[in-house]
């Protein structure tokens, strides 16, 4: 897509390039490759796939029954001598997208058996953009603008107590 520059007198063309990827898809990924650097582990669960099959049955108006995924990914951090290492179950998040019915269902089910079940958020503000870690309620645990330094939050959850 090309548009002209308003403020340059000579109206050159500029060229505005979108990205191909949703905001959130390109956070996971960033968390992802930010997680292999810290010896974590980021697992994305597939999203449904379409095939032939379906895309028939949604051209017909048919309805399919799916399985909804619980959660956006699970994140795996290491364990030393100082830390137990954690798995954690992660719905990501971009701005201020709301969770749905079932991914609250299934992060609370998570949380009420082992208490491990967060919503992470990136958020884009002037300033730049700001990484968050709430439960599922919205309540903000931690939030920080580095990315490294917000893996390293969940690191520090497994920290083995002194005795």
């Amino acid at each position: 897509m090309k548009i002209k520059d308003p403020n340059d007198t000579a109206y050159t063309e500029i060229e505005i390039k979108r990205p191909n990827k949703k905001e959130e898809h390109r956070f996971e990924a960033n968390l992802a490759t930010a997680a292999s650097y810290l010896k974590c582990c980021y697992i994305k669960i597939p999203d449904p796939i379409y095939g032939s099959r379906r895309v028939k049955a949604m051209k017909s108006g048919e309805h399919l029954r799916e399985r909804r995924r619980p959660f956006d990914g699970i994140l795996i951090t290491p364990a030393d001598d100082t830390h137990y290492g954690g798995i954690y179950a992660v719905e990501a998040k971009f701005g201020s997208n709301t969770l749905e019915p079932h991914q609250l269902n299934y992060l609370s089910a998570v949380r009420n058996i082992n208490g491990m079940a967060y919503v992470i958020r990136a958020r884009e503000r002037k300033a730049g953009t700001f990484y968050t870690v709430e439960w599922p309620e919205k309540n903000v645990l931690y939030e920080t603008d580095d990315l490294s330094a917000y893996l390293a939050w969940f690191k520090e959850l497994s920290r083995i107590p002194p005795e």
